[in-house]
């Protein structure tokens, strides 16, 4: 199967502190649908990346995303915790 680029990015000006490598990053880590990814899966990677990136906020967000979707995900409880505790949020 070969590898397409991804789509372009619905809000370009979003993350502008981001160079290029990451700006790819977070739209191929985006894009999964129902045929290549399941939704909680994307959402826990995205956040992964997001942490990578230092964006906090913004792996909140996809936490919660994984949460909503299944609330037994620990793995997205325990990084959840993790981030509410860097960001003194508790």
């Amino acid at each position: 199967m070969p590898e397409t680029d991804p789509p372009p990015d619905p809000c370009p000006n979003s993350v502008p502190a981001l160079g290029a490598t990451e700006q790819h990053i977070l739209r191929w880590l985006s894009r999964a649908n129902g045929k290549d990814i399941d939704p909680v899966q994307a959402h826990f990677n995205r956040a992964q990346a997001q942490v990578l990136l230092q964006r906090w906020h913004d792996a909140l967000a996809s936490l919660d995303a994984v949460i909503d979707l299944n609330p037994e995900h620990a793995q997205a409880h325990e990084m959840r915790l993790r981030l509410l505790s860097r960001l003194d949020k508790r």
